[in-house]
């Protein structure tokens, strides 16, 4: 990914974004099928290469919408370039990055061997306030005496002992903190021996809002935070189902040093037959496959002894409403969206697990009972506060979401109380208890805390409205007794 801007006559600014990839390529006559709805160049590749077909529809409408071009340059067997070209007016200075206290003056050094992400991490800081310096390579940062407020390096991806050598150099270099920048999988879960020497392992992108946990977060606990919730989750057995050894080896690196028994399975068909004779606790099931998919897959699994009631999670990257209400009434209990983070792994494995301890996670989602205790006993007033809910709480998420991504953080927290306090009128156990929980960590300040609780409480608000909405029209009678 490349991204270029040049300034033109009249304020006019020219932005260049580039997708190369080294892929299969595309012939010249299936060129015009990559811009048609619900297609791919040959429909026998669908099963391999998962997708919709929706993607490149998608951003060439908003393309035209932002009165910018794409096009592709493609030869098969030798990879594809995609450029999107859009012209704009400068953006109004006072949406530009400042420089900010917290960051004026500071001596920062960048390590990066990647020239594009080292050049727009290195404007961000400067933008900032910051003295940076950069470095490529680990003899130059080796030869480096001089003493720095911060160390960012980014560890790219290589061999497991060509990392470690890289970490090794890094942890000791001489710095107030030292900030391991990555993308792929969190490097210090393969190497726990350095987490002493990192104030945090942070993915790229590099954002505002990530340095401002940096700045003010207990981040130091935030790295061996994953140990300690991997300690809490259940003994449980759980069968992972993806035809993507590396989707499956990204689960198994971060449940490796968990109680969990994980078993692996790279096909619907070998899933189906596992169940027949080994049973399991919690299947995560990746829906698109190839020969037996996801949903036919559960579906087998559904007649046999062992299994037939062990929950079942899809794990789909298309988690729009249709396709959630689709899965759920396929068998399937639950959705995973890809790709999965470890937080929301986490949650979920406690949410259907039996065992764990007695915390928002272990409460269900929707609680009739205490529906009804709330509204005295009265059914038409308990289905009635339970409709009237459900009807503000996307309205709730959203809110909640784009104060956060503006840094609200006030605005955060005002939503996040009237949100509890909703709850607290209605039989939604869980959301409460996580509401309780988020508003506590955003008035001690803990964002590092309230960052990963965020894409639980938005998906719980979703799951509460879903379920609550089919047992509204399940339970609808009630209005009329």
């Amino acid at each position: 990914l490349a991204v270029e801007g040049k300034a033109l006559q009249h304020g006019i600014h020219e932005l260049e974004i580039k997708i190369e990839d080294t892929g299969i390529g595309i012939s010249r006559k299936d060129k015009n099928k990559l811009f048609s709805a619900f297609s791919q160049i040959d429909d026998a590749l669908n099963r391999s290469y998962q997708g919709t077909g929706l993607g490149l529809v998608i951003c060439q409408e908003l393309v035209k919408l932002m009165r910018g071009h794409l096009t592709l340059k493609t030869s098969p067997g030798q990879g594809s370039t995609f450029t999107v070209v859009l012209r704009t007016n400068q953006l109004s200075q006072r949406y530009a990055l400042s420089p900010l206290p917290e960051w004026l003056n500071k001596r920062v050094l960048i390590f990066d061997p990647h020239p594009q992400s080292r050049r727009a991490s290195a404007q961000m800081m400067i933008s900032l306030g910051a003295r940076v310096y950069c470095v490529e390579s680990i003899a130059h940062l080796t030869s480096i005496e001089e003493e720095f407020d911060y160390l960012f390096a980014t560890l790219p991806t290589l061999k497991k002992a060509a990392r470690e050598q890289m970490l090794e150099a890094l942890c000791v270099f001489n710095a107030d903190k030292r900030i391991l920048w990555y993308s792929g999988d969190e490097p210090l879960t393969d190497f726990p021996a350095y987490i002493e020497g990192f104030e945090a392992q942070v993915r790229m992108p590099l954002t505002i809002t990530k340095l401002e946990g940096i700045v003010h977060g207990n981040i130091k606990e935030k790295v061996s935070s994953q140990q300690s919730k991997l300690n809490t989750l259940p003994k449980a057995r759980i069968l992972a189902v993806d035809d993507m050894d590396m989707n499956l080896k990204l689960l198994d690196t971060w449940l490796a040093d968990s109680p969990v028994q994980l078993t692996l399975s790279t096909s619907g068909q070998d899933s189906v037959n596992r169940c027949k004779n080994e049973e399991f606790d919690l299947i995560l099931m990746d829906v698109q496959m190839p020969g037996m998919d996801g949903i036919q897959a559960t579906r087998h699994i559904r007649k046999t002894p062992l299994n037939a009631g062990t929950p079942i999670i899809a794990v789909t990257a298309h988690a729009f409403k249709e396709e959630q209400e689709r899965l759920l009434s396929s068998g399937m209990e639950d959705y995973l969206p890809k790709p999965i983070e470890f937080s929301t792994l986490i949650t979920l494995i406690k949410r259907w697990c039996q065992g764990v301890d007695s915390s928002a996670m272990a409460l269900p989602t929707l609680d009739w009972q205490l529906a009804l205790k709330r509204a005295n006993q009265n059914r038409d007033l308990a289905m009635e506060l339970l409709r009237e809910f459900i009807a503000h709480l996307p309205q709730a998420a959203e809110v909640i979401r784009s104060e956060w991504d503006a840094r609200h953080y006030k605005g955060v927290q005002d939503e996040i109380h009237r949100l509890h306090g909703a709850c607290c009128y209605t039989g939604v156990p869980k959301l409460q208890a996580l509401a309780n929980e988020m508003e506590s960590a955003l008035k001690l300040g803990n964002h590092y805390e309230v960052a990963e609780m965020l894409p639980t409480i938005i998906l719980e608000c979703e799951i509460a409205a879903a379920q609550a909405d089919k047992f509204i029209q399940d339970n609808g009678a009630f209005n009329s007794h």
